[in-house]
Parts: structure tokens; sequence; C-alpha cells
């Protein structure tokens, strides 16, 4: 029986605003889920009611109303763990869920290795498959190669690394389309893309250095099209990954680029 993801009964996507969620829906889905289970162990349909019971351990569903149901709703609530942590506010019960959700996804994953290499040991499928990166051990890994040959590693993002951010509410009845309201939406769009990369990385740097803007449209980065990095001087004719040779355009603008439409970007 297939995970049916399309439907939200399954693992669909990681939670990033508590308040956000639709409980009505959520119960309703492991309710139902729950039902036909029973149906099934009263048909004495055994195959049908195990592949269901494994279903539910992967739904997304069942995971949120479980955390909720634990930091909300039981007595226990403010009582510590083993831990001595306790859940209390909106964040928290989001990192909850989206740790457990990665600690699911990895035991898959785990099982995923051992079955694709039934005749080899723990230690060769760890160190195949699973790297130290970024801190965290045991990382869904692989070494490869980049487009100039050079070793690189490729792992999977960490849901606990992606920050949770709180988005701000429009002012009012402000509107894009208000010039006088031209400072107000550039200080909102940086602020937007201020999250889209990690602080302190290179793409970060790069959007910092041009001030947030597409030097070719001189619109905002973010003010709603695709973005895409552009080398000032091509790989091919040996340019190289380094921020000063890097830019940030808009997918239109870069297309021009590429097309000999707009003016050549000079490197930093």
């Amino acid at each position: 029986m297939k995970d049916r993801v399309n439907t939200d009964i399954g693992t669909k996507e990681l939670t990033l605003d508590w308040a956000a969620i639709d409980w009505q829906s959520i119960k309703k889905k492991v309710r139902n889920l729950r039902q036909r289970i029973y149906r099934a162990i009263k048909e004495k349909q055994w195959n049908k009611a195990r592949s269901l019971m494994k279903l539910m351990l992967r739904s997304y569903s069942n995971l949120l109303l479980s955390v909720r149901r634990i930091t909300q709703e039981n007595q226990g609530k403010n009582t510590p763990g083993i831990d001595g942590y306790i859940v209390t506010n909106l964040i928290e019960r989001v990192e909850l869920a989206n740790e457990m959700l990665e600690h699911k996804l990895w035991k898959a994953l785990w099982q995923w290795a051992k079955k694709r290499h039934p005749q080899k040991g723990k230690k060769w499928i760890l160190r195949k498959y699973f790297r130290q990166v970024g801190g965290y051990s045991f990382s869904f890994a692989i070494k490869t190669k980049d487009r100039r040959g050079e070793d690189k590693i490729i792992s999977m993002v960490r849901m606990s690394t992606i920050p949770i951010e709180r988005w701000e509410k429009v002012k009012n009845n402000a509107s894009p389309d208000d010039p006088e309201l031209a400072s107000y939406w550039d200080k909102r769009q940086t602020k937007q893309g201020k999250t889209h990369w990690t602080k302190g990385s290179k793409l970060y740097r790069v959007a910092d250095n041009q001030g947030w803007h597409c030097p070719i449209c001189r619109e905002h980065l973010f003010n709603g099209e695709q973005l895409h990095t552009h080398h000032i001087v091509r790989v091919a004719d040996e340019g190289t990954d380094r921020e000063e040779n890097l830019v940030h355009l808009h997918k239109t603008c870069h297309q021009h680029t590429h097309m000999g439409k707009r003016p050549k970007l000079q490197k930093a």
C-alpha cells in the first residue's frame, strides 16, 4: 500500500508555523485512518491492517497530533521528562515535530541502505553513506565531483537547521504600487531576503555586496521573480566560484545577459 502523500496522510512537508495548522483536518485524517485499521482487523484482513499501521507510523498528521497531545493537552504537559526539557511555546513544538520527522527519515534511509547492501556490515554502510557534516554526526551524504573535477560533499539538509522566521503583517493598506511607500517595501523585501541564505554564507555576502538589488534592472532581488547566480567571468574561461566573481540576477536579466541584450557586468 502506497503512502498517500498527495492527501497529506503520509509525510508531506515540514511545518514552520504551528499556529497555522488546520487541526480539524489533521484530526479527521488520523481518525479516518484509525477507523480503516479497525475495520481491517475486524474483517481479519491482516496484511491490510499491517500496511495501514505502517502508514500510521509514517503519517505526519499523526506525528503533529501526538506532539500537540503531549505538549498541550495531557495533564503532564508541564512535567519534564528524563532530559529535564519542557516544550512550552509554538516554536519549540515545531522544532520537536521536525526533529521527530528527521529521525524517522534517518531510520528510513538506514533501512534503505541495509536493504541495498544486504551483504555489507553496519560499519561499511556508515562509511559509505553517512558522514559528519556541519557538526552533525551520521548525516546522510555522499562524496562526488564538481564541474571542475574537485571533490565536494553533498548532504541532505537537516530540518532542525532551518530557521523559523515569523512573517510580519503588511501595515494597514500598504500597497507596493504606492511610490510613497517605496522605502517601506524595500526594507521589507530585504528582511525577507536575509532569511533566504544562511547569514555569513558566500551567497549571502554576494547579495549584501550588491545591496540586495539586481544590477541589471535595478529592482529588488526579492520582488517575486526567480533568482539565478551568474558568473561574471565564465567557468569556461577559468572563472572561479569566489564571491567577487558572482552576482545574483533575476532569471530574465540573466537570460538577457547571456544573449548579449544587456550590458556586461564588471568583476568586483
